[in-house]
């Protein structure tokens, strides 16, 4: 709501979304126990009204893919009860939990068989639902055997058409790759940058994970999401390396910003690097990503181009270092 107004349906606003990616309670789902974590099924009445968002989605967008996000390394301490074995515990006895900025989470025993167990038949109710077209698995630490073994029990679960998304941070999972979809790539906005990292990672995934394989750029905002040039910096990078799939967010939320409304149409060729800037070309425009450690460049067209960043047309536009931009050679759509 920082840029665009919130004049419009929430549905109409998740249509925006080719990925939509969701706890299952913002789904409208809900498990079908006290504790959500031990539970196998899902509550009839929730299944019911999910079923009836997920169906105003497809008339909105028929492409919209949903995924429902599995804790399976952590969780908040009220997902099982204290007692439960499928918790970690710390020397003294007590579940093993770490502070976050979302409160108090425990460490889940994911390389156990009855949580691989419990995990299948959760990925399996989830996708009898016909509300998600697979899971995403956030905080994917490593790629051990138990990961491997986590993961295969999760595609069972999903099956042959589902889609597993896994939030690896910069790694690449390659015990895992031939039974995952896509990675989510984080940028916490105050750590160390992933984009000298974006392009190798995104490389990787297409050439090792399973089709159709993708790559998400979640990236934080530094201090807030006020500040474009960050959102315009990752938009960019997810274009020119990625597959476009990109959120800029920041404590208080996400927004949804005029500079993604342009269709760009397909890529034309591989992104090249130009005056130290890299560049990616499509059927509609040309997306530039300026790293902060470049200087400003400027890009030449032979007829005016349309900068989203500067709401302009000119044959020339220039671009600032930690930055982005979007040049159309017609003017979007609204």
């Amino acid at each position: 709501g920082l840029e665009t107004a919130l004049t419009e349906t929430p549905i109409a606003t998740w249509a925006r979304h080719d990925l939509i990616v969701l706890p299952i309670e913002k789904l409208g789902l809900r498990w079908s126990s006290t504790f959500p974590g031990e539970a196998a099924g899902l509550a009839p009445d929730s299944v019911d009204q999910a079923r009836r968002w997920r169906a105003d989605l497809m008339r909105s967008n028929p492409l919209a893919i949903v995924l429902a996000d599995v804790a399976v390394e952590e969780a908040p301490v009220d997902y099982l009860p204290i007692s439960s074995p499928l918790w970690r515990r710390a020397p003294n006895g007590h579940v093993d939990t770490t502070m976050t900025d979302t409160g108090i989470r425990g460490h889940l025993k994911f390389d156990r068989p009855a949580f691989r167990k419990l995990t299948q038949k959760r990925a399996t109710a989830l996708m009898e639902t016909g509300v998600v077209d697979g899971v995403a698995l956030r905080a994917w630490s490593g790629d051990s055997p138990p990961h491997l073994a986590l993961v295969q029990a999760v595609r069972r679960g999903v099956g042959r058409s589902g889609v597993i998304i896994l939030e690896s941070g910069v790694g690449t999972p390659a015990l895992c790759a031939p039974y995952v979809n896509g990675l989510i790539v984080v940028d916490d906005g105050r750590g160390r940058p992933v984009w000298p990292q974006f392009a190798e990672i995104s490389t990787w995934a297409r050439e090792h994970i399973r089709k159709p394989g993708f790559t998400v750029l979640e990236t934080f905002a530094s201090h807030d999401r006020a500040r474009l040039y960050e959102m315009r910096m990752a938009t960019t990078l997810a274009l020119i390396f990625g597959d476009g799939f990109v959120t800029f967010a920041d404590s208080t939320g996400h927004d949804w910003y005029d500079f993604w409304a342009p269709d760009l149409g397909r890529p034309l060729r591989p992104a090249y690097r130009k005056d130290g800037a890299y560049r990616r070309e499509f059927e509609n425009g040309t997306a530039v990503f300026n790293p902060p450690t470049n200087k400003t460049v400027v890009l030449d067209f032979l007829s005016n181009e349309t900068s989203m960043a500067k709401s302009l047309s000119a044959t020339r536009i220039s671009v600032q270092p930690g930055d982005g931009d979007i040049a159309l050679s017609k003017p979007p759509a609204h």
